[in-house]
């Protein structure tokens, strides 16, 4: 891998602030990076203070001419031979609005500028205590930049949701960010979301937060009273049982998750109630321009998209009608048909995907489930259901639908339009819960009832049960001559993965950094071979540059042996 653009990036940082609920970490400078940590064979990160791994997860590839990985340095990211990445922004740096560079990036998207620039729109997945991360400061001082109408929820001025976008204006003939400024204030978890054909970005959020109406909160008043937090030993027994059973049907990365949402509630039990501060509903879509003009969007949820744990959406540029995937263990696939393809605000009808002729499909393929396993690369014809009261309190859009015929999925995440077709990961499905990879294939009359004759068809593209290939697939792409690129937010290493049209599976990158350190918002620069990255933590996002027109033919070519470390 030939030498990083920005060595000395690390030394320009001030901080960046790092982890889950509150869990912060200064940056280092870089002379640290050579000095051992308290566990032998652990380097501490340049800037991070994030350890880098003892040991290498082995991975494999199905692309004989791609080579292996080589080693970086500075320990930011393995690449093949040849590639190269350079650092474009990290959590903590000045932007031009005078706001800190939010931490946690996550999906994103790159979009055309005027003057042959690009404009990169970059979710942050943070919550409202993790402020070490927020682009206001510690204590949120920085907040009263900000017009109060452009923020969506400001937690009564004292506890502000702080995830939504930033947008990077980047000039490729000099490989510089020319500007950099927050682009949507006020949402909370912004995971992944999707480009739209009419040159905008569909944030999602991760999250269901709200605010408890007068009748909870009375109610929790009254239950408090009565000593109802107070069970029996029988009872805490039976909770222990259910949260067991539960617990057992979960991927090893997903319990964890699990363990420590629920350590984090344990410790925020003796806080104020972050609840008290909300203000809006969560749980929806926002819309932002890809502009290079520095400014906040307007934050209009779009609600009649549905209320849910949203991960990403896809538009299929023909009819404007937008596919989206949900992040739960049972999650829907839905798509919504817009009243006016490309004005999302005068809204349309959201409907969840069914597997025709097979009411209520688990395409989950987990054996502790007990239903038959879905076969890879046989297409099915899908039907759509309309879906009601989307706006529900309890967050049961999902059950709903899956009681009256829909199809579950195993966490969808990462989706992307492209070849005609939308491909979406499911990070946790398959039979070793690793990750499966579909791909949706629209009617030709996709949206009205001509569709009914000529469905569309569902097909499972891959489920290698690999994790040396594929472990825990979320955001994703599609690349310029088809591939699809895909990021890896698995328990051990992080990988950049890509896959070729006839389904065979490369190893294109490693993330430097282990532990929490999702790899995410892989996407092209629209005609400039460059890949844009993030490492999520510590906060990190790369412009990725090498011989694509090599890893392009090499993807065309007949199947060959597989490579690997």
């Amino acid at each position: 891998m030939k030498k990083t653009d920005r060595r000395e990036f690390f030394l320009q940082t001030g901080y960046v602030a790092a982890g889950f609920a509150g869990l912060q970490r200064f940056l280092a400078s870089a002379s640290s990076a050579a000095e051992p940590s308290s566990g032998p064979g652990v380097r501490r990160g340049s800037a991070s203070g994030f350890p880098f791994r003892a040991h290498e997860q082995p991975y494999q590839s199905e692309l004989e001419g791609l080579g292996k990985l080589v080693r970086d340095p500075l320990r930011v990211i393995d690449l093949p031979e040849g590639f190269s990445y350079k650092v474009l922004s990290v959590t903590g740096d000045p932007m031009d609005d005078g706001l800190k560079t939010p931490g946690g990036p996550d999906g994103m998207a790159a979009f055309a500028g005027p003057d042959g620039r690009i404009i990169l729109v970059r979710n942050h997945e943070l919550e409202d205590q993790m402020t070490f991360e927020g682009a206001y400061g510690v204590t949120n001082a920085n907040l009263g930049k900000l017009d109060p109408a452009k923020i969506y929820d400001s937690g009564k001025g004292v506890r502000p949701q702080l995830g939504g976008t930033t947008t990077l204006v980047y000039n490729p003939e000099s490989g510089e960010v020319e500007r950099k400024f927050l682009s949507l204030a006020g949402t909370t978890r912004n995971c992944a979301g999707g480009p739209t054909p009419w040159g905008t970005w569909i944030t999602c959020e991760e999250s269901v937060v709200r605010p408890k109406s007068d009748e909870e909160i009375a109610k929790a008043k009254k239950f408090e009273e009565w000593g109802g937090g107070n069970k029996s030993d029988d009872e805490k027994a039976r909770a222990k049982a259910e949260r067991e059973k539960r617990m057992a049907v979960l991927s090893p990365k997903r319990r964890r998750q699990v363990e420590q949402e629920e350590a984090e509630k344990k410790r925020r039990e003796g806080e104020p109630d972050s609840e008290a501060y909300l203000e809006k509903w969560h749980g929806y879509n926002f819309e932002v321009p890809a502009s290079n003009e520095m400014g906040l969007a307007d934050p209009v949820p779009l609600k009649q998209m549905g209320r849910f744990n949203h991960e990403a959406i896809a538009v299929e540029p023909e009819s404007g009608i937008i596919y989206q995937t949900e992040d739960r263990d049972d999650g829907l696939i839905t798509r919504f048909l817009p009243t006016e393809p490309g004005n999302l605000r005068a809204g349309g009808r959201l409907q969840a995907l069914v597997i025709k002729g097979n009411l209520s499909c688990d395409t989950r393929n987990w054996p502790t489930t007990g239903e038959p396993t879905l076969p890879v690369g046989e297409a099915m014809e899908v039907e759509w259901m309309d879906l009601e009261d989307l706006d529900s309190p309890k967050d049961d859009l999902r059950t709903r639908a899956y009681d009256r015929g829909a199809a579950i999925f195993a966490r969808g995440e990462g989706m992307w339009h492209g070849n005609g077709k939308i491909y979406f990961a499911c990070t946790s499905g398959g039979v070793a819960q690793s990750g499966q990879i579909f791909i949706y294939e629209p009617s030709p009359v996709e949206g009205t009832a001509s569709e009914r004759e000529q469905p569309g068809r569902l097909t499972l593209f891959l489920e290698p049960n690999n994790v040396q290939l594929l472990q825990y697939g979320d955001n994703l792409t599609v690349s310029p001559w088809g591939d699809v690129v895909l990021c890896e937010d698995g328990p051990q290493d992080q990988y950049l993965r890509g896959i070729t049209r006839d389904g065979r599976i490369y190893t294109l990158g490693r993330c430097g950094y282990e532990g929490d350190s999702e790899m995410c918002g892989c996407c092209f620069a629209p005609d400039h071979p460059v890949l844009f990255v993030n490492i999520q933590r510590p906060g990190i996002t790369l412009a990725i540059t090498g011989p694509w027109e090599k890893l392009a033919a090499e993807a065309v070519t007949p199947r060959g042996r597989t490579s690997g470390s």
